[in-house]
């Protein structure tokens, strides 16, 4: 579960948004659950740029950036586009 919480918002997106064009590939209903519980707070409270650093450091074999998101498929699709993934 610390991978899962660590990985949302760039691995596990836990809302639903068909177009905004930058929703992560993966979905646990945990996470989602969780969030409900907790009224919505992130336990881990970090910029997502730190937030994918600190997973990287954690887990450094495990994938981060997926071939295909799960918001509606697009050229201009932001979660490909993002400089998140340029700033390493």
């Amino acid at each position: 579960m610390v991978e899962r919480i660590m990985g949302m918002h760039f691995i596990y997106h836990t809302q639903e948004c068909l177009f905004d064009g930058w929703r992560p590939p993966k979905h646990d209903p945990f996470l989602t659950i969780g969030r409900w519980l907790n009224k919505g707070i992130d336990p881990i409270d970090l910029p997502l740029e730190e937030r994918l650093h600190l997973y990287r450091t954690t887990f450094p074999d495990r994938p981060y950036k997926f071939k295909h998101a799960a918001s509606l498929p697009s050229a201009k699709n932001g979660y490909f586009r993002d400089e998140l993934w340029t700033r390493e």
